[in-house]
């Protein structure tokens, strides 16, 4: 099983608040990792991504609170290890461990050397996943090489 981390902020303690009570429910053994509170931090880009468009500032905290993880990662997982990294708005199906294994062993089967898996939005409509995605395996399978990266809600690295 691989090391499970929720990026969250101590200034948002109602969402961590239920979403340890979610992840406790569902059996998830994880551990929270420090997030930055854009808004309260004071965190901004100067950078536009379209003209007069900036990341919010919540944004511009979530990524550096994966960023630092990332950093954390590169110097604590062994080669093979793998670490499941979620925001406190996860939500996890009932049967998680059941479809994370069997994700795992498609994955061992169809992309032995994967390094970087998006887990979220896996469950939406076949009409959005054809869109953004390649499909990867047999036509049964879930794996896709995404076109254009969505969401950070849920990944795994190695």
């Amino acid at each position: 099983m691989s090391t499970v981390f929720v990026i969250a902020c101590d200034e948002l303690a109602f969402r961590k608040e239920a979403c340890h009570k979610h992840l406790l429910e569902r059996g998830v053994d994880f551990s929270f990792w420090k997030g930055f509170h854009g808004r309260t931090w004071g965190l901004q880009t100067s950078l536009e991504y379209e003209p007069g468009k900036r990341i919010p500032p919540g944004h511009v905290g979530l990524i550096l609170g994966h960023y630092s993880l990332w950093l954390h990662l590169s110097h604590t997982l062994s080669p093979n290890q793998t670490a499941l990294i979620c925001e406190d708005d996860v939500v996890f199906p009932v049967d998680w461990k059941e479809r994370f294994t069997e994700t795992l062993a498609e994955l061992d089967a169809h992309m032995p050397d994967w390094e970087f898996v998006f887990l979220g939005l896996c469950d939406t409509e076949p009409q959005v996943w054809n869109k953004v995605t390649d499909r990867i395996g047999p036509p049964t399978s879930k794996l896709c090489r995404l076109n254009d990266p969505f969401g950070t809600h849920c990944y795994m690295v190695r």
